[in-house]
């Protein structure tokens, strides 16, 4: 048996094995900051943030040798009438600051921490924001049902792309519909 034989047998064979990657269907439970089993996260230093079953959340950053942390004015204030200061974080003798607030209404909110004047994304979240810069972290804040960002067990259509020429740039340019 020759190598390209052995190739195309070994592929056939590999073949079916891509047919078991795929999600058999989609959770629509997940909930990703709600801390159900007491863990942090990717060995994060702490758990952040936390979203309580009352919709409470609960930020939390280490920095020891921080003077003053705040969460700035921004989306959760505006949509949960928060007001337009600062919130103070709590410093604990363990040098890991905190704060409670809520609770918030579902939606996904984009916010940053501000230590001693510097504005820096949530260390312990690992979803961030898309937002311009300066780096956002991101907060979901799930409701009774779906909202209408989640993924629903439904028909989804199909997706076309399109190539075309185009006079502006004079180039092929595509587009998805």
């Amino acid at each position: 048996m020759n190598i390209k034989n052995v190739i195309i047998v070994a592929g056939l064979i590999l073949i079916p094995f891509r047919s078991f990657g795929q999600q058999s269907n989609v959770n629509l439970d997940y909930n990703p900051q709600k801390n159900t089993e007491g863990l942090i996260p990717f060995s994060a230093a702490v758990n952040s943030p936390e979203v309580h079953d009352d919709n409470t959340v609960t930020f939390r950053l280490r920095a020891p040798n921080a003077q003053k942390v705040v969460l700035p004015s921004g989306a959760i204030h505006t949509a949960n009438g928060l007001g337009r200061e600062a919130l103070p974080f709590t410093k604990g003798e363990d040098g890991i600051w905190t704060l409670t607030i809520g609770p918030l209404k579902p939606d996904m909110y984009a916010y940053h921490f501000n230590v001693d004047g510097v504005q820096i994304a949530d260390p312990g979240n690992t979803y961030a924001a898309f937002t311009a810069m300066p780096p956002y972290s991101e907060l979901i804040i799930h409701g009774d049902g779906p909202a209408y960002y989640d993924a629903r067990n439904v028909p989804h259509g199909t997706v076309t792309r399109h190539v075309y020429h185009s006079e502006v740039t004079n180039g092929e340019r595509e587009l998805y519909v």
